[in-house]
């Protein structure tokens, strides 16, 4: 029955393992988890000799082997029964001894400490210091024996204080808790059920309740419970992205592939996910004891860097209280020094000081402006989890980022297709495609746009090469549709329980009775009861192909295909804008040119009433799809194109070799009413070695050397473009040879022709950059931020993302050595092949493209070029891809001297521990970090860092956990949105303790000229702090809402080390030119109301205790010059809202807080002097006429004088004197 073939092996190929010198430089090398690399070899050196004792408890050692035992071994080493699993009294004591399979949670503060926390930090412990030494004055005269009468307001200003500090502390608090709430939402690392044998029966347990020895089923769709042994896989596919950083699906097999731990393929890790197959495995270990167990207590043992803003803030309160404290100590000495009045006195007057030098409202302002930036932030998808990162990722000056999900959309897409010679674009909304070739799974999203795009492509939807590729890349893929999936249209979940997802075949050695129709069972197919469309007979291919015809076409003349560039000139784009031009149009069928045609046109087949468009509201594109990511792309735009489930249905599918990485070939084979028919999916080159013809315009025609060439220059153009290829051919099988009840056997020697393939195209797929991400990335440049992308994808791949994200701009490195090694005269050299950019223009990608795409990345060691430096001639390199080879061959010292020289970076095939090191090189270079990561591995960079980013969908816990902010949506763009937020934030942070500085100068002052020439106090200490926790914090607070500056995203990345929190020139301009004016401002109010008592000038030096002053006109003058004071800080905020521009060039009403925060400023100020009780209380006065004149006029005054100021800055920006006045 069967026809013998000549089998070609390059189905199955046995394990390949690694020497030990290539196990040994691997563990040298710094991979993803190199550090658990070198211990892992350290616990096998020592424990390899130890015998364990069957049924001990299996420790970090034991568990460490389990990949190299025997199944014999493996039961006896975990006291388990590989067909049975443990008893249930097995599982509670190792459950009792080992503890539940979680990982421990990082210390947690309790939380009264963290409330502690918030209220003991910077400013606050220096205003309990203040209110600690108010509540000491106020106590000292109940001492027995002093005749001193207690001052109550030294009691108002100590609760004052301490009020302060705790109401603040419960805002800070509250925030904090807040976003620690958000983030437990996350919590989705483990997995919640998990099915074990307990005694050979299946039982769905809590997966905190696995333990070691326990018999574990894997499926798809599900995440690896614990570090599990497989001993039986079915086409068993995980991600371990989160753990190694590995994008690819990693295939899982039972044989042991490496003798390291971490390498061998036969080891399910913890937390990673099952992407396809099936498996069954003995759990060997759980929480802690597991990689990421203790990848987790690495990343736990890395020390957090202090935030930027806290180093300023921390900074600042030294330098106040060092001065405020100095000077109040300096006067309390002079005062008992030169007995002016008693102890008690120079210890009260040394306190004013201290109070009038400290700004008290400045740790409440900050804390609010931290706050209300946060939660604006937080409505930007981005979570804020220290108050004080928000400034910090407003000075990140450099951003090393992953490829995958952060700038691209962690979704594979269909990018272009090629057949009969034609490239055409697929455009990323498959539902908008013109390209269309019958009623698919997805309907148009209008009736009239539907009917626009059938009468447009009647040729397209004839196309014979493209159905033949269609059914290729359907039966070539084994993605299905989630039946779980809530939102799947009836008619599709109908469909669904008649087609299972295909499970891996497993073929027998030799044909057995009746196996086609045990096959066609196990794939899940069921013959149909009646056809729903009849399919267009298939031609039969003779088993050897001599000559023309073949497939049953007439002959013609075996004509090459068309060159590229003539046909690719125009690239047709499958979008939903213009019409693109048509494919070659199929003849017309007469009977009078049957006789010369030349080409065989496939019919399109009749709609059947049964296939009907599903509801518009299911998406294709939202669909939950079970299958890898790049077969899922696939079966996504052939379900745009066909009903791809009616299709699997109706043939069946009777043998497959699933992909195989070493092969990188992918075989199917298909009943079809008319016979079996063969597809084949692969790489390019290994598809090419099987196939001897093509198909073109429905024909077939020989695969000469020169159509080899083409697809292969096509294909590596393509790869250029970072996108994944993947050829198609198929082969109809003779019904003669292979009928109906044939016995298909794929392994070990296939009986089916293995060569003489159709070839029908090729497909490329790339996971495309968000939307966002280039105009972001843009956004950064133009703000001076570097953004590295570090990941461990291809070096092309990398830097073809890297180009159309505008990460690269520049001729890389290696591009230059290419280029100008081939022809120093032309920027490409001579003889290389024109590139896609040049054929299609801006279409291709966004920035330049290499003419020839590199084979590898090489450093400029390789080609005699020393790094940043080029030879005369050629041009200076400013772009570089560095592999991870080429960055474990670095010193610390080159690293540093490569981030230095080169503007654009790009880091492929690097670990997630590399990342580290390159953290810590950019750091060195004093830059500020920002670090984007999701997997577990990514923590000990995400702590490193001076800000870590973290993915809130995709990320891990551990990195949610070590990040100081996450990224609610995983888009790159909402980092920028960040810089911008935590630049504003800095700004208006400046604004507002300029404006609260600029007051501390009158409130100094009259207690200086109290202390050297007597005057009467024109201030008490209550109303000093009056000034600053009553009336100067609400408009302080307002500033957390005053819009940005122009300019904000153009001026380059803050200097640590110049551009400082407080700078001399912000207190040179709230003291020496803000406060000075306000201090003249108030002291004019003070002579003038006692000058108009008939009190002059002279009186009142030396006049300390006010001889001759009467007491309610004393308090009158006093609160007449803090309302001064009050008024010209009206001036002053509305001045502090630009610092280089123009007020009047500023939007100066859209901050309308401020102006409601003048309003409740005014009114406290009003309600401290009017209102009679208070009179008692704070000993103020009614206020005399000149206090409003005086402090009214001085507000134009002040902002009169700023303006002048900003305008000489801004004429002349560049001399030392418009240095000074800048701030």
């Amino acid at each position: 029955m069967a026809a013998p073939v000549a089998p070609r092996q390059f189905y199955t190929v046995g394990p390949s393992y690694p020497s030990e010198g290539t196990l040994l430089r691997a563990a040298a090398r710094r991979t993803s988890i190199d550090l658990l690399h070198a211990a892992e070899l350290r616990r096998q050196q020592v424990r390899r000799a130890l015998q364990v004792a069957p049924g001990a408890p299996p420790d970090k050692a034991a568990s460490r082997r389990a990949h190299l035992f025997s199944k014999q071994e493996l039961q006896d080493e975990f006291s388990t029964d590989l067909s049975l699993g443990l008893s249930q009294q097995q599982r509670s004591t190792r459950l009792s001894r080992d503890g539940k399979n979680a990982l421990t949670p990082p210390k947690q503060l309790p939380e009264w400490l963290k409330f502690l926390k918030a209220m003991v930090g910077g400013f606050s412990l220096l205003l309990l210091l203040g209110g600690l030494l108010s509540l000491i004055a106020y106590l000292v005269p109940f001492i027995p024996g002093n005749s001193t009468k207690p001052d109550p307001n030294n009691l108002y200003i100590a609760i004052v204080l301490v009020v302060v500090v705790i109401l603040t502390g419960i805002f800070q608090y509250m925030q904090e808790a807040k976003s620690s709430k958000i983030l437990a939402g996350f919590k989705d690392l483990i997995p919640t059920q998990a099915t074990i044998r307990v005694q050979g029966a299946l039982v769905v347990v809590n997966a905190q309740t696995l333990v070691a020895g326990d018999l574990c089923e894997l499926a798809v769709g599900q995440k690896v419970p614990a570090d599990i042994r497989l001993i039986d896989a079915h086409g068993l596919k995980v991600d371990n992205s989160s753990l190694t950083g590995e994008s690819e699906p990693q295939p899982r097999t039972v044989k042991s592939t490496s003798d390291s731990y971490l390498e061998t393929k036969n080891i399910a890790f913890f937390g990673t996910s099952v992407l396809e197959g099936r498996a069954t495995g003995v759990v060997v270990a759980t929480g802690d004891r597991t990689v990421i167990g203790e990848i987790a207590h690495l990343a736990s043992q890395t020390g957090a860097l202090q935030t930027s803003l806290g180093r300023e803030i921390n900074r600042f309160v030294k330098i106040v209280a060092v001065f405020a404290f100095s000077m109040g100590i300096l006067f309390a000495i002079l005062g008992l020094a030169l007995r002016v009045g008693s102890w008690l006195d120079s210890l009260i007057f040394g306190l004013g000081i201290i109070v009038a030098n400290v700004p008290e409202g400045l740790y409440a302002t900050t804390t609010v402006c931290l706050t209300l930036t946060a939660r604006r932030m937080a409505g930007r998808n981005v979570l804020v989890k220290n108050l004080q990162a928000v400034e910090t990722l407003g000075s990140v000056s450099v951003i090393c980022t992953d490829k995958t999900g952060t700038l691209t959309q962690n979704r594979m897409t269909l990018s272009h297709l090629w057949f009969d010679s034609q490239l055409t674009k697929v455009d990323a909304d498959y539902t908008k495609s013109t390209f269309r070739t019958e009623p698919s799974l997805v309907s148009p999203s209008h009736e009239e746009d539907d009917e626009e795009t059938t009468e447009r492509s009647p040729e397209r939807a004839r196309n014979a090469t493209f159905q033949r590729l269609l059914q290729s890349m359907n039966f070539c893929s084994r993605a299905i549709f989630d039946s779980t999936d809530p939102s799947l249209p009836d008619d599709l979940r109908a469909i669904l329980s008649r087609v299972a997802p295909p499970p891996p075949i497993e073929a027998p050695a030799s044909p057995r009775p009746g196996i086609l129709r045990r096959m066609s069972i196990s794939l899940g197919f069921r013959p149909r009861l009646q056809r729903s469309r009849s399919l267009p007979a298939l031609p039969v291919l003779p088993e050897v192909v001599a000559s023309p015809p073949i497939l049953g076409f007439p002959s013609r003349p075996a004509t090459p295909p068309l060159p590229l560039k003539a046909n690719l000139a125009e690239m047709p784009t499958l979008s939903s804008g213009a019409p693109p031009p048509p494919l070659l149009a199929a003849p017309e069928h007469t009977e009078a040119s049957t006789a010369t045609q030349t080409t065989q046109t496939v019919q399109k087949p009749p709609v059947s009433s049964a296939r009907q468009p599903v509801p518009k509201k299911w998406s294709l594109l939202d669909a939950k799809v079970i299958g890898d990511a790049s077969e899922t792309a696939i079966f996504r735009f052939a379900s745009s194109m066909n009903n791809v489930l009616l299709e699997r249905e109706s043939n069946p599918r009777l043998a497959e070799v699933p992909f195989n990485s070493a092969t990188k070939t992918h075989l199917v084979i298909h009943k079809f009413p008319e016979g079996n028919v063969l597809f084949f999916k692969g790489a390019p080159e290994r598809v090419l070695e099987h196939c001897s013809s093509m198909m073109m315009e429905g024909g077939e025609y020989p695969l000469d050397e020169r159509s080899r060439i083409q697809v292969m220059r096509t294909s590596d153009e393509l790869a250029s473009l970072g996108e994944r290829v993947l050829a198609f051919a198929f082969r109809p099988l003779d019904p003669t040879a292979y009928p109906e009840d044939y016995e298909f056997v794929t392994d070990p020697h296939p009986n089916f022709p293995t060569d003489g393939y159709v070839l029908l195209g090729l497909a490329s797929l790339q996971d495309p950059p968000r939307e966002t991400v280039p105009e972001a990335v843009l956004e950064c440049q133009k703000a001076g931020l570097r953004v590295i992308m570090v990941t461990g994808d291809h070096p092309t791949t990398a830097k073809a993302i890297a180009r159309q994200c505008h990460i690269i701009s520049f001729e890389t490195e290696d591009e230059i050595v290419a280029n100008h090694s081939t022809n120093p005269q032309s920027p490409r050299g001579e003889g290389t092949h024109p590139s896609l950019r040049e054929i299609f223009g801006d279409a291709a990608t966004v920035g330049p493209l290499p003419s020839r795409p590199p084979t590898s990345q090489t450093s400029g060691e390789t080609h005699g070029v020393e790094a940043g430096h080029s030879p005369p001639g050629r041009p200076l390199a400013r772009a570089r891809v560095v592999t991870g080879d080429e960055l474990h061959a670095m010193s610390a010292g080159e690293l540093e001297i490569i981030i230095g020289k080169y503007e654009q970076l790009v880091f492929a095939r690097v670990s997630p521990v590399d990342k580290l090191t390159i953290v810590e090189a950019c750091q060195k270079n004093g830059a500020i970090v920002g670090v984007t990561g999701d997997g577990v591995n990514d923590s000990p960079a995400l702590k490193k860092a001076d800000i870590g980013i973290s993915m809130g969908i995709s990320g891990s816990d551990v990195s949610r956990e070590a990040a100081d902010i996450v990224l609610l949506d995983d888009n790159f763009a909402s980092i920028v949105h960040g810089i911008e937020e935590g630049r504003l934030v800095f700004d208006n942070l400046q604004k507002s303790i300029a404006y609260v500085l600029a007051s501390n100068i009158p409130e100094i002052v009259p207690f200086i000229l109290f202390f050297l020439v007597g005057v009467p106090a024109p201030l008490t200490v209550i109303l000093v702090l009056l000034i600053d926790l009553g009336t100067d914090i609400f408009p302080a607070i307002s500033f957390g809402y005053e819009p940005a500056e122009r300019g904000l995203m153009d001026r380059p990345p803050r200097n640590p080390k110049r551009d400082r929190l407080v700078t001399w020139r912000l207190i040179f301009f709230a003291y020496a030119q803000i406060g000075v004016l306000e201090t003249v401002a108030a002291f004019i109010t003070y002579f003038l109301i006692m000058g108009l008592a008939g009190i002059p000038m002279s009186s009142l030096f030396f006049n300390m205790s006010g001889v001759g002053i009467p007491l309610p006109l004393l308090r009158t003058a006093q609160s007449s010059f803090f309302f001064t004071v009050v008024l010209t800080q009206i001036g002053n905020i509305l001045l502090c809202k630009t610092r280089r521009f123009s007020l009047f060039r500023h939007p100066l009403f859209k901050n309308k807080h401020m102006f409601l925060a003048i309003l409740v400023e005014l009114l406290i100020a009003l309600f401290l002097v009017y209102v009679p009780w208070m009179h008692v209380i704070i000993a103020t006065n009614w206020l005399a006429w000149p206090a409003a004149a005086v402090g009214g006029g001085f507000i134009f005054i002040l902002i009169f004088y700023d303006e002048i100021r900003k305008l000489f800055i801004r004429s002349w920006p560049h001399t030392a004197l418009a240095r000074v006045f800048t701030w």
